[in-house]
């Protein structure tokens, strides 16, 4: 999306950051914006990923203006 000028933020789980790390420079991404949660989120009911939204929003809000 960045390539296409749309500002983009990766929103991964804890157990891809070393994935992430690893393979985002082969890409020609290796400062790509990313937003770590905690593992896993699949069980989360609407409660809890509201208030684990909440707790990225702001940097994922800063990613997406720089």
């Amino acid at each position: 999306m960045e390539r296409l000028g749309v500002p983009a933020s990766l929103l991964i789980t804890e157990p891809f950051q070393e994935i992430v790390d690893s393979v985002s420079p082969t890409l020609g991404a290796a400062s790509y914006p990313t937003a770590v949660l905690p593992h896993p989120v699949s069980a989360l009911g609407q409660p809890e990923l509201a208030v684990l939204a909440k707790s990225v929003v702001d940097l994922v809000s800063s990613q997406l203006a720089d």
